[in-house]
């Protein structure tokens, strides 16, 4: 069985022998850059091919030891799975020894080796030791092994492999099953390929003719082609070194720095709040340096008391809840300090104890409930679903489940929480009842009009799912109508006047076009409208081509003709009907038509017999 891949880093001080380490280990350099070979230092990320006693394949990315590199430092540090930390035994820890672990304990590297390079030089071991202990001491590394080495004599080498390998037995692979995150250090172009990318894959897969979504554009990229340590791949997987070829992009598109994700499954964010861990000391609001995984931004920083700050982004990183990254002052360039992303929607003034308060309840909960706490505090509001799913750094399946078992409901891409919907639906019973209290010559209100008038904050998607919740005694609803139930309805004049002209030729009535031109009802439209939707929906006029409406008595009265005429002969025609009532052609083929739809007619030919159902068409 083939073990799973992971990557594999150094860190130290500069020229304390990663590079060397790195070569006697895999037989390739990693200093790629002449000025690099020249200047026998590292200066851009290494990459090699780690083979490993168990048959297991690594990545090792080298990173560079100088103090003015620390950022190239950090681009590799975020990916790493276990880190081979260097401290030279003829020199001891120095500056970036400290640096580098201060940094890898923020971060969060928990499995490493502790690599003590040149044990071929003349040093104390008992001075060395106690350095190492006063330095690791409640550190990530602290009970890390340790071991000496030489690159030049091959002491401790196969030791450390097997260590390595062992430690890797026990450690935790990145994650298949979450979507895919790559943060790119490199591109370049290849003459009849395009773009190519380099990069570890934090986590998840990668497959060749996929898109994957580049941040912070939001552009999006087809793989041409995967490769990994020069072996093409159809797929590939969390924990390993890649070069993503593109057939879409153009150089211009994508930089070292960007971001490459599963499409849809990580929302920006340019303000959040975070818990800090400082090691220098900050001005309480001041610019620092943000590094998270490849990239680096200028932000503000705004410190809030209780070991929380805002930071405010220069740009939309895909951040979620528990993103670990460093922060660095401009100038001079020192590491200052660290952080875990708390909430992604900060809220309250920056020093206000409930601000706090939050804060550190949202610490101690866990992401479903951060979720749903969110979902809460958006209220009537809601919250777009595709934006909550990037909040957190979950697989599909996990947030399915979310949604599916928590205490809120969807309704047309966004999401509620329970206790705010219930109580939305008993205000605006109550609303609607007070309504009908203040204005009891109103015998109904329409469902356009209810929202305009008692609730205009709410989407209309929410508001016809709170109304339906909402309509129980003594509401009522038919159609489009809102009534109280225990209330006589009483017609309103129009309603009255509007029967009287469909009643007045009943088998040739006008259409609504014409009731509304009509002087008794153009003079008040609103009213008109709310008239016609009370009466079609209490089916007091019934629809049956285009805005041509039957008074219920007329169809009745129709109905009954046909019955008689069918009885008689056995089938009816449409000329018989015409002549019985004494309408034309198009009146008559309406209503036929009509009674077809309501099955009390059964066209067969060009005749019709009576259909299944009997005249039940409501109203009184």
């Amino acid at each position: 069985m083939t073990k799973r891949s992971f990557i594999v880093g150094t860190a130290g001080h500069v020229d304390h022998g990663k590079s060397t380490l790195v070569t006697k280990l895999t037989g390739t350099d990693p200093d790629r850059l002449p000025e690099e070979k020249a200047r026998q230092m590292t200066i851009e990320l290494g990459f090699a091919k780690l083979d490993l006693p168990s048959g297991r394949m690594c990545g090792i990315v080298d990173v560079p030891g100088h103090e003015k590199l620390v950022k190239q430092m950090l681009m590799g540090a975020q990916g790493f799975d276990l880190v081979m930390f260097t401290v030279a035994c003829d020199e001891g820890p120095k500056r970036q020894t400290y640096e580098h672990l201060s940094i890898l304990d923020m971060i969060g590297i928990r499995v490493g080796v502790i690599v003590l390079t040149k044990c071929d030089l003349p040093y104390d071991d008992t001075v060395l030791q106690s350095q190492l202990d006063s330095m690791l001491a409640s550190t990530s590394l602290e009970a890390m092994p340790r071991i000496k080495v030489s690159a030049y004599s091959g002491e401790g080498i196969d030791k450390l492999r097997q260590t390595i390998d062992d430690l890797l037995d026990h450690a935790t692979p990145r994650p298949l099953n979450m979507p895919a995150f790559y943060p790119v250090d490199r591109v370049f172009s290849v003459k009849g390929f395009g773009v190519v990318t380099t990069g570890t894959l934090w986590q998840g897969q990668v497959k060749k003719g996929e898109e994957l979504e580049i941040f912070p554009s939001r552009k999006r990229g087809k793989l041409r082609g995967i490769e990994s340590f020069d072996a093409q791949i159809e797929t590939g997987d969390a924990g390993s070194r890649l070069a993503l070829n593109f057939q879409n992009l153009d150089k211009e598109d994508i930089a070292r720095g960007n971001v490459l994700a599963t499409p849809g499954r990580f929302d920006p964010t340019t303000e959040f709040d975070a818990k800090i861990r400082l090691i220098e000391k900050v001005k309480r609001r001041t610019r620092l340096k943000f590094h998270y995984a490849t990239i680096e931004q200028e932000v503000d920083y705004s410190d809030m008391g209780g070991g929380y700050a805002r930071i405010k982004l220069e740009g939309p990183l895909p951040l979620t809840k528990g993103s670990r990254f460093i922060l660095r002052s401009i100038a001079p360039a020192d590491t200052v300090g660290g952080g875990e992303v708390v909430d992604l929607h900060p809220e309250g003034r920056l020093n206000a104890p409930e601000t706090l308060q939050r804060l550190g309840n949202i610490g101690q909960i866990d992401d479903e409930s951060y979720l749903s706490r969110l979902i809460f505090e958006h209220g009537e509001s809601g919250f777009e679903i595709s934006r909550l799913r990037g909040l957190v750094n979950w697989p599909d399946d996990r947030f399915a489940l979310f949604l599916k078992n928590g205490p809120h409901r969807m309704i047309s891409g966004s999401i509620y929480d329970n206790n705010v919907f219930d109580s939305s639906s008993v205000r605006l019973g109550k609303l609607l009842t007070d309504f009908f209290k203040s204005n009891p010559s109103r015998n109904s209100i329409s469902k356009s009009e209810a929202k305009t008038k008692l609730m205009p904050e709410l989407n209309e998607n929410l508001f016809s799912e709170i109304l339906l919740a909402a309509i129980k005694e003594p509401l009522r609803m038919v159609g489009q109508e809102i009534s109280l139930s225990s209330q006589t309805t009483k017609k309103s004049q129009i309603e009255i006047d509007m029967e009287k002209e469909l009643l007045k030729n009943m088998f040739s009535p006008p259409a609504l076009s014409e009731l509304r031109k009509m002087p008794i009802f153009s003079r008040n439209l609103r009213e008109t409208e709310a008239a016609l939707s009370k009466m079609i929906a209490e089916k007091i006029i019934i629809k049956s081509v285009d805005d041509l409406f039957f008074h219920k008595n007329a169809v009745a009265k129709a109905y009954t003709i046909m019955k008689k005429l069918i009885e008689k002969d056995g089938s009816a025609k449409l000329s018989q009907y015409r002549d019985e009532v004494g309408t034309t052609r198009k009146y008559a083929q309406a209503m036929l038509e009509l009674l077809d739809a309501l099955g009390l007619t059964r066209r067969v030919g060009e005749a019709r017999v009576l259909g299944h159902k009997t005249l039940d068409i409501g109203g009184k």
